[in-house]
């Protein structure tokens, strides 16, 4: 959708998925995050914190959370709650999209034949 109003959107994209492939679980299992934010001299409530932050985020719901589920890392009440947090986050993506589409669609205007 950034095509709309930029005309180099590669920097965007390439941002993006560097911190999708971290925070979605890509690189390593988000489980290591919270005792490797100790290590790194974080206080353990201030890594809990950040972790749980992340699982607000769209990003742990493309791979962390169906792999953990799949593996029976995850079930019974957090399973429901994952699968609703992914609900959510898909109706906020599709209504967001919607509207920057009609948006940009409003806004373009092309030259030629």
């Amino acid at each position: 959708m950034l095509a709309f109003w930029l005309l180099e959107i590669s920097t965007f994209i390439f941002i993006l998925f560097a911190f999708e492939y971290i925070a979605s679980g890509h690189l390593f299992p988000l489980d290591l995050l919270p005792s490797a934010f100790v290590h790194a001299g974080v206080s353990p409530a201030m890594a809990q914190g950040l972790y749980d932050f992340l699982m607000l985020t769209p990003f742990p719901y493309q791979l962390y959370f169906p792999v953990s589920v799949y593996m029976g890392k995850i079930t019974g009440p957090a399973l429901w709650s994952g699968l609703l947090t992914q609900l959510v986050w898909v109706m906020l993506a599709y209504s967001f999209a919607r509207f920057m589409w009609r948006r940009g669609v409003r806004r373009y205007s092309a030259f030629g034949g």
